[in-house]
């Protein structure tokens, strides 16, 4: 297996179970913004359809990357000073990845506050 093909089973597999936990958002969810202008789906439906679209373009993106460019350095400037240089794999992991595991832990939170069954993550709930 390539670090290409590595990353994106990893990609697979942590989507695949982001979408379960977005598949169980009530019909009315919604949550304030504050000053904060988010994308705002309408329905679980449109949240569902623009996250599948989404995670097609970063694998269609991740598959045609050379397996070499995982190694290659990122950099992180912000107003002109550089704040960390980390390969590209650490920083898919650490700042894609490892956010979304994040805000999904976030999400199963909201749905046991809401009395939503939550659906498996790693292994199955107490709730399957």
């Amino acid at each position: 297996m390539t670090r290409i093909e590595s990353v994106l089973a990893e990609f697979a597999h942590e989507t695949a179970t982001a979408r379960r936990h977005l598949e169980r958002l009530p019909a009315e969810f919604g949550m304030d913004p504050g000053d904060y202008h988010p994308f705002v789906a309408g329905s679980v439906a449109v949240l569902l359809e623009t996250f599948d679209a989404d995670v097609v373009k970063a694998q269609r993106l991740m598959a045609s990357s050379a397996d070499t460019s995982v190694t290659q350095p990122w950099r992180l400037t912000v107003q002109g000073t550089e704040w960390f240089v980390k390969p590209r794999e650490a920083v898919y992991r650490d700042m894609v990845l490892n956010h979304l595991i994040h805000h999904r832990g976030q999400c199963s939170v909201y749905l046991r506050l809401l009395e939503v069954p939550v659906p498996d993550s790693y292994g199955p709930t107490a709730d399957e």
